[in-house]
């Protein structure tokens, strides 16, 4: 579930799976061990609408509406028993001539047999290789880091030349790659200092505007086509460099348009002049990560 507001108990064939909180955050389930192989499954859906104060922003008070539902894609993941569940890939020192990317794997394995596991790492700026690197899957740690180093040729990721590189990340079990998984990210360094805001190393004035994910009628349940025109509208027709997703993560479809489009993003968890208790502290963090 890409979000559902403000929370939301999921049930197959009358089995409850679980309860997420939180109205930003994709969220998923587990439904093998429920399904019906052979006839028809039902999905259903609880959603609490209401403002929690158990959940962030709530608690205090808000200057903006939430509305309620299920309001992002929803999508059905098939996956081997053992795959990629995630990955976070980070430039390192991209000013630097010994500029490198470090890349951590998340795996998820329900196959307690022994295999070869590998991880394989590549850069690619559109189809074609521009670093690969390979290292042992580990099982026994949540995540696995490989580097691919002394990346001299890589282009920056500028306001007027938003340059993005593709990273994939192959599983391999026993000489068969088994899955893949693919993000984009671009080279570029952002630093607040006191002489003022440097992109790349270079001053630069900010020039932006506040969002919410509103929209007149339909509330927030807007497709990615319009999520993307919103990016295209800030960048292109106000000329803005920087938005702030006030004061929520937004779509992931306008942030992948931020970042195609040279638009730089602040961006906030869920909330509003209000801290709550420490467990809705811990739900910050959450959906920080």
């Amino acid at each position: 579930f890409g979000g559902v507001m403000t929370a939301a108990t999921v049930f197959l064939n009358g089995h409850r799976l679980g309860e997420f909180r939180g109205g930003y955050s994709q969220f998923f389930f587990e439904l093998t061990e429920k399904v019906n192989w052979r006839g028809d499954n039902v999905i259903a859906v609880i959603v609490d609408s209401t403002e929690r104060k158990d959940i962030p922003p709530f608690g205090g008070e808000i200057d903006y509406l939430t509305f309620g539902g299920i309001y992002r894609d929803v999508n059905l993941r098939v996956v081997p028993q053992t795959f990629i569940d995630n990955i976070f890939a980070k430039p390192v020192d991209v000013l630097q001539s010994d500029r490198r990317l470090e890349v951590r794997c998340f795996l998820n394995s329900r196959d307690p047999g022994p295999r070869e596991r590998k991880f394989k790492v590549e850069l690619l700026d559109d189809s074609r290789i521009v670093a690969t690197k390979e290292g042992e899957a580990s099982t026994s740690s949540p995540h696995t880091d490989l580097t691919l180093s002394n990346l001299r040729a890589i282009e920056l990721w500028e306001l007027n030349r938003p340059k993005l590189y593709d990273v994939r990340v192959s599983l391999i079990e026993d000489g068969v790659q088994t899955d893949k998984y693919k993000t984009r990210i671009g080279f570029r360094e952002a630093r607040f200092t006191p002489e003022g805001f440097l992109l790349n190393g270079t001053h630069l004035k900010l020039r932006g505007l506040n969002r919410h994910q509103t929209y007149p009628y339909v509330g927030q349940a807007m497709p990615a086509r319009v999520q993307r025109r919103d990016a295209w509208i800030l960048r292109k027709e106000l000329k803005c460099n920087i938005v702030r997703t006030s004061h929520y993560p937004q779509s992931p479809h306008f942030l992948d348009a931020c970042d195609e489009y040279g638009l730089m993003v602040l961006e906030e968890i869920p909330g509003w002049q209000h801290i709550g208790d420490q467990k809705w502290k811990d739900l910050s963090v959450d959906y920080v990560d």
